[in-house]
Order: structure tokens, then sequence, then C-alpha cells
């Protein structure tokens, strides 16, 4: 069994991720218009489950904790590795969501929020609390917005 992104017979790979300074910079000016803005980008039909977005969310609120504690704004090297290793985990969700057609809407979700490229941004403590207060916004909004339970 292959776990490639598959395009007819041919396998494809996934674009590389590079970070988005300015759509950070956007989301540092108003992270809840550009969350709000985002989930109305995203076809109501379209929008992954709930329960999806909230996994997420706890991966994120569990390095929060840990950033929370940081005295200085220039994060230790255990709270980076933690950060590296939500990379890890949301390049797997996405691309779990590539590779099977029922979890699709969770790797629009992330494409379409730009997380990744927004983590790739992230290298302070202030950084990282605007991206975690985005992606609280995130969730708020598409529940208001009709996201699926």
């Amino acid at each position: 069994m292959s776990y490639g992104y598959f395009k007819g017979n041919q396998q494809q790979r996934p674009q590389q991720r590079k970070p988005d300074i300015d759509y950070f910079n956007q989301v540092e000016k108003d992270y809840a218009t550009t969350a709000e803005n985002a989930i109305k980008n995203i076809k109501t039909n379209s929008l992954p489950s709930t329960s999806s977005i909230r996994n997420i969310l706890a991966l994120i609120n569990n390095v929060s904790m840990k950033v929370a504690n940081c005295q200085e704004n220039a994060l230790p090297q255990d709270v980076m590795n933690d950060i590296s290793y939500l990379k890890v985990r949301l390049a797997y969700i996405y691309g779990r969501g590539q590779a099977d057609r029922r979890l699709q809407s969770t790797s629009d979700f992330i494409d379409r929020t730009k997380l990744l490229e927004l983590l790739l941004c992230v290298d302070t403590k202030k950084k990282y609390e605007i991206f975690a207060k985005y992606v609280e916004a995130l969730i708020a909004y598409h529940k208001y917005y009709g996201g699926r339970d």
C-alpha cells in the first residue's frame, strides 16, 4: 500500500509550505476579522466537522500551556520542539484529508486558513499567542457560520 498523493494514476508530491509573513501580519493586525473572512470563504458544505477542528485546537492548547509559562518572548528549545511537533501533526492531518475523500474538508480548512503557513512564522511567545487566538477565532466563526457537528 502506498501513502502518496494521487491524481489519476500519477503520484503527486505535496507542495512545500513556506511561511506567509504577509498573512501573519494581517492576522496580527486583526485576527478576528481575518478568521471570519477565512471561514466565510469556505463553502458551508465544505466546512469540516466541529470535532475535527476542535482536535486541532486541543493540540494547539497543549503547546499554549507551555508557552504561557515562558517568562521571556524568546521560546526555549523544548517549546520550539513542541511547535515543530504541532507542524508534523497538522501535516499528517492534512495528508490524511488528501488521501481520504471523507476527510477532504479538514485538508481544505488547513489550506484556506493557512494554518501551516502561519505556524511556520511562529518563533516567539507573542507570535504563538497570536496564532493561538486566530485558531480560537476560526473555531468560533466556524460554529457561527454553521459548521457541522
